[in-house]
Parts: structure tokens; C-alpha cells; sequence
């Protein structure tokens, strides 16, 4: 039985293509993966398990089931097997169609009929077509389970009518040599779109998605709070918070924070323990596992009440953590120098003015939260609870050139010339950071260690110096660093 689609007919370079509509239904049934054109186990099988493994299919399958303003862009689709027919629209010839025929309408806009034989493939748009095809018709096999047991029966029904673009490129091999060829031009178009197809950047997805609730509330943060929000003419030159790609900041910005690291940290402030027991809530009510977090939570927006709620707790730890650590209100161009040069005199280089040291300190200050709401027994602290739970942040001497930074987090290299400067840590920077990590929660009070336990943390935190200290200069680096 021949299958025929409402179509327009293009053409760019060799190809000649047309934009279809098709059901959902007739997509999943007709369309197979691209790992099908390539004709080699190998590659078949890498493509295959690619997308069956992806947390990709799963994700959209909750956007696709979940959210009513659900949208996909143009699936592009290779035809092998024989060309099929175009059968333009034939306008009748009335005075109210003849701007149409002066526009060529009558010969772009038609019906692509395919006789039978042929058969489709997904050039690009491989992760979508699988997760439709779970939501439609789930197979037994494991990476199907989520679908079959998430998606319900009401919804694969109308899910089966509802419609997509598909655009569908066409050769016509006349013998085994030219198919032989354009499966080679198929296959060079599908590493051309899967090549040069650029996701957006983390910054770009934080300032414009509308159902993260991280991303929403950071942005109101930077709208709204007074230490971050754009009050001024210009704020290119004045903002505090940088919101172009990538987490690194230099000692020349003007800039406390980049956004992706004010996301992770406000991410990090609100990730309680009762949250990770009980679940994020969506409304009222209805909570999401922590597993859930990212494949259902930051794809559904809470509702208003609930994101209120949550700019409250974040709203009141930057206030603690402002009135706590005042030197955070220091232009930041000013205190974050690793090698300040004459003139510079007052310069400093403050961890927390750095991005590494902004996540440190989330974490810390989270688990510091954890143990006060803990001794309360409530599930969110009030403002000043907040407030005298985050009084231990003050013990501590955050410039990098003082223990226990130096040679730690901050360590000198050579540069061209050979000279020595003063930089963040490379080589071993993840055990460092982790090891700075459990200094400070000592400090502070969320590890409660005895005298053995102190003596290891010490010898942890003097194996990872370098270049390693002198014993009488780590015993008095040390005693500096637990004097307060």
C-alpha cells in the first residue's frame, strides 16, 4: 500500500529534499536508526548503544510525556530503495489564486507518495526517534523499561496522532555501484549534521530556561537581591555576575561570580538533607526523588508557591554569608590577585573570590545547614538561624598566600622566562581541592575529630603541599591554621 505525505519540495548543493508532515505513529513505524546505513557491525553496534544507553531517551521521554507545550525540531531522514513520487498542488485557475501561481506555489507545495520498497532512516535525530518509538511502542529490553512503566496509556494514544516535521533527503541508485555511493553520501551527510550540531552552552541553558528551577531562581537572584542585581545604566561594565560561557574568572574581571558557578552553588544551598530523604517539590504535595532530580525535576517548573519558598532559603544564606564574611563586598578585581605588582599595594587573593573556592565553600556551608537543622529538628532554618550557623566561617583566614592555601590550592610555577608565579593548582588539583574541602569542614565544626583523626587530616594536608614543608614548618603552619 502506498504511503503518502503532505510535502514541499527544495533543494540545496546535490540534495534534493522534501519537509513532510508525519504522525508520530507513522514515523516510529516506518523510520529506522542511522545505524542501519552503515553497513558495518561495528559502527552499527556503537550508534545502537549510544542511543539505547543515553540518558538522553529517557530524559525525553519525561519532557515529551510531561509537558504540554512539548515541541521537537525536524527529524532529517535518508530514503533508500527507489525514489519516490511528487505530485505537486494543482491550483485551479481563479483570479484569487493567480498570486499563488506568480509565487510558484504550485510547484513547490504538493503530496510525496512512496509506492512501497523503500526504506527510511534517521540521519539526524536518532535520540529523538528512539524516544518516541519508547513512548509509542516499548520493546522488552532494559533500556525500554523506564518507558513502559512511566508513560500511560491515555497518553500513547494521543501522543500516537499528534505531529512532526520531517525532513526527508533523496537519492535514486539505479544499480548496486551508485548505491554503493550513496550510502556513502549518507553517511558523509550524517557525521556533517552530528558533527556540526552545537548544543548551547550551560550559561546560555541558565539564563533562558523557564523550567529549571535552579536556573529560574538564580536568575531572579541576579534581578532582585542587592548584592547581585544590575542597578546600573551599563551593566556590562558593572555586573557582578559574569554570564558568558565557562566557570574561570582572571584577577583583572570586576566580577564575584560566573553564572554557571552561582547556579552550582545555589544548586548546592538548597540540596538539603530532608531533600535528599524526601524529595524536591514540584507542588503541593507532590515531591521528586533526588534520583529523579535531573530527568524530572529541572524539566517540570514548580510552581510559584514552591519557588517563593525556595528563594526565601537561598535568599537568607546569602544574607548570612554577606554579614558573615563582609570582605565578600570588596571589589573583586581587587582580591584576586596571585601577584600583585607595584602599585597594587592592598591587593589581595581571596579563595572565596574564585570560582574554586566558591564551590568549596557551598558544599561546606550545606553541610553546616544540614547539622544545625539537625539540632533544631526543623526541615528549613529561619533567617537567623541561618544566620548563627554560618558564625564558624569567620574562624577561618581565606587569603591564599597563608595557610592552609599556600602550596596547596595556590602553588608557584615557572613561566617562560623561568621566573616564578603564583597560581592556581593543576596537577593533582582534585585531591588537593578534596583535602582543602576537609580542612575547612574540620574547621568549622562538620567533622567532629578527635586527636588520631586530627594528627591523619594534618599529615593528608602535609603530603599534599608543594613544594612539602620543613616538620617544624608544618607544625607551625598548622597551629596557625587551628589557632582561632
Amino acid at each position: 500500500m502506498a504511503s503518502m505525505y503532505p510535502a514541499i519540495e527544495a533543494g540545496i548543493g546535490r540534495w534534493t529534499y522534501y519537509m513532510v508532515k508525519m504522525s508520530f505513529s507513522d514515523l516510529a513505524n516506518e523510520v529506522k536508526l542511522a545505524s542501519d546505513v552503515h553497513q558495518d557491525r561495528t559502527l552499527d553496534e556503537a550508534i545502537q548503544r549510544e542511543v539505547n544507553n543515553s540518558r538522553a531517551r529517557q530524559n525525553l521521554v519525561v519532557y515529551l510525556h510531561d509537558r504540554p507545550d512539548r515541541f521537537m525540531n525536524s527529524i532529517v531522514v535518508a530514503a533508500l530503495g527507489g525514489s519516490p513520487t511528487f505530485t505537486p498542488l494543482r491550483l485551479s485557475d481563479s483570479p484569487e489564486n493567480q498570486v499563488f501561481s506568480a509565487m510558484e506555489v504550485d510547484q513547490s507545495f504538493g503530496v510525496l507518495t512512496f509506492a512501497g520498497g523503500q526504506r527510511y532512516y534517521a540521519l539526524d535525530g536518532q535520540h529523538r526517534l528512539a524516544a518516541i518509538r519508547a513512548i509509542l511502542e516499548p520493546t522488552d529490553q532494559n533500556h525500554d523499561k523506564f518507558a513502559r512503566e512511566y508513560v500511560t496509556p491515555q497518553f500513547r494514544e494521543q501522543f500516537r496522532k499528534e505531529e512532526i516535521s520531517v525532513i526527508m533527503v533523496i537519492q535514486d541508485p539505479r544499480d548496486s555501484e551508485e548505491t554503493t555511493e550513496v550510502l556513502k553520501d549518507y553517511r558523509r551527510l550524517f557525521s556533517s549534521l552530528n558533527r556540526y550540531a552545537k548544543a548551547t552552552d550551560e550559561s546560555t541553558n541558565i539564563i533562558m530556561d523557564e523550567d529549571d528551577g535552579i536556573a529560574v531562581l538564580t536568575r531572579r537572584l541576579i534581578a532582585e537581591h542587592e548584592f547581585f542585581k544590575w542597578s546600573v545604566d551599563n551593566p556590562s561594565e558593572y555586573s557582578v555576575v559574569k554570564t558568558t560561557k565557562g566557570k574561570n574568572l582572571n584577577h583583572r574581571d570586576t566580577y564575584f561570580t560566573q553564572i554557571e558557578v552561582l547556579y552550582a552553588m545555589n544548586h548546592a544551598f538548597l540540596d538539603s538533607a530532608t531533600r535528599n530523604a524526601r524529595g524536591w517539590q514540584l507542588r503541593e504535595g507532590e515531591f521528586v526523588p533526588q534520583r529523579e532530580f535531573k530527568k524530572i525535576w529541572k524539566i517540570n517548573r514548580p510552581d510559584d508557591q514552591v519557588l517563593d519558598q525556595y528563594y526565601e532559603e537561598i535568599t537568607d544564606i546569602w544574607n548570612a554569608l554577606l554579614t558573615t564574611l563582609p570582605e565578600l563586598r570588596q571589589p573583586p578585581n581587587q582580591m584576586r590577585t596571585h601577584n600583585p605588582s607595584d602599585g597594587e599595594n592592598g591587593y589581595q587573593d581571596h579563595l572565596l573570590f574564585w570560582p574554586i573556592g566558591q564551590e568549596i565553600l557551598a558544599g561546606v556551608i550545606r553541610r553546616m545547614l544540614n547539622e544545625a537543622a539537625n539540632d533544631t529538628g526543623k526541615e528549613v532554618l529561619n533567617s537567623g538561624e541561618v544566620q548563627k550557623a554560618l558564625e564558624p566561617l569567620k574562624k577561618i583566614n581565606w587569603l591564599l598566600h597563608e595557610p592552609p592555601w599556600r602550596n596547596l590550592l595556590l602553588v608557584q610555577t615557572p613561566n617562560k622566562s623561568g621566573q616564578l608565579n603564583w597560581g592556581m593548582r593543576n596537577e593533582s588539583r582534585k585531591p588537593a581541592v578534596d583535602t582543602a574541602t576537609a580542612v575547612v569542614d574540620f574547621l568549622v565544626g562538620n567533622a567532629q575529630l578527635g586527636e588520631h583523626e586530627q594528627e591523619t587530616l594534618k599529615q593528608r594536608w602535609a603530603q599534599m603541599l608543594t613544594p612539602g614543608p620543613t616538620e617544624s614548618e608544618i607544625e607551625e603552619w598548622w597551629n596557625t591554621v587551628t589557632a582561632k
